[in-house]
Order: structure tokens, then C-alpha cells, then sequence
């Protein structure tokens, strides 16, 4: 009798009988980052120098997640980050990061949404599911109502490029 309740029980198991299927787990790729199309797309180095009337080191590909493009501003050092999130978690990044206890103030006309967290001269947008950041670091950053001006005249080529990618 014992043998026949372990047939049956193992039986159950195997066809997954008894109890849900787990979800799909999300392809290696989703989140490898070197798979994700580069967020150097969004800005041109051009672009940066123009807006920020300093000079731009050409965008370097960091391999954070999410990827961030780095450019180096001159003289000083000044250092412009922009990336976005397409996967899923764009939106609750997004959300969680409004919801972080730093001072937030809200930004009309770019993208579906998007706020500035003036603290951390951080401008955050979301177009479609996509979770696009500009953000000033490093010495010599600009006063944070400079910075969010710059930050947001960047945020629109980056729509514009992320929008012609369906994002």
C-alpha cells in the first residue's frame, strides 16, 4: 500500500498536479546588460556640450543596471548620466524612487510623467514602460535650477529617440 501512495504521489509531482506552475522566468537576456541596446542612443555628445555649454567627453557605456551613459563635462570634471529602463521594472523604479523620501517636484511637457528630485540634481521621465533618468554629478555641478533646465532639454531627444523605438 505504501508503495502504491509514493507511485501516486510521485506521479502528481512530476505532472505538476496539486500545485501551480511557476511563472516563466525572464530570458538571461532581459537582463543581461550587454544585451540591452545602449543608452549612449539617447544623447549625443554633441547634444550635451550644446545644453550644458561646456565641453563633452563622448558618452562612455557604464555597466550598471541600468545601464547609464556617462559624459564628462570640462573644465571641472562635471559628470551627465542618462539611461533608461525598458524592461518591466521601469515603472516601479520609477515609482519607487518618487516614493524614496526625497524631495520631489513635478515636470510637465516631457514624456507621460516625470518629476526632478532637486537633492540629487536627478531628472526622472517615463515614456511608454520605459524609465528614462538624466542626472548631474561630480564637481562643479550646476545650481539645481540649472541642472534641472539642462537636464530637461536633454530629456527630449532621448523621448524623441526612445518614441521612434517603440518604447
Amino acid at each position: 500500500m505504501t508503495g502504491r501512495v509514493l507511485v501516486a504521489g510521485l506521479a502528481l509531482v512530476l505532472s505538476g498536479c496539486g500545485s501551480p506552475a511557476p511563472e516563466d522566468p525572464p530570458h538571461a537576456s532581459e537582463w543581461d546588460i550587454n544585451a540591452m541596446a545602449t543608452p549612449c542612443r539617447l544623447v549625443t555628445q554633441d547634444e550635451v556640450s550644446q545644453v550644458t555649454g561646456r565641453t563633452a567627453a563622448a558618452g562612455v557605456r557604464l555597466a550598471t543596471w541600468p545601464p547609464l551613459c556617462q559624459f564628462v563635462l570640462q573644465p571641472g570634471g562635471t559628470l551627465v548620466y542618462v539611461g533608461d529602463n525598458p524592461q518591466a521594472t521601469g515603472r516601479q523604479e520609477f515609482d519607487q524612487l518618487r516614493n524614496s523620501g526625497q524631495a520631489t517636484e513635478p515636470v510637465t511637457g516631457l514624456g507621460d510623467r516625470a518629476y526632478w528630485v532637486p537633492e540629487l540634481t536627478t531628472l526622472h521621465v517615463m515614456i511608454g514602460t520605459a524609465h528614462l533618468k538624466v542626472v548631474f554629478a561630480g564637481p562643479g555641478v550646476p545650481a539645481a535650477g540649472a541642472a534641472r533646465s539642462a537636464a530637461e532639454k536633454l530629456a527630449a531627444p532621448a523621448i524623441s529617440r526612445l518614441g521612434q523605438q517603440g518604447a
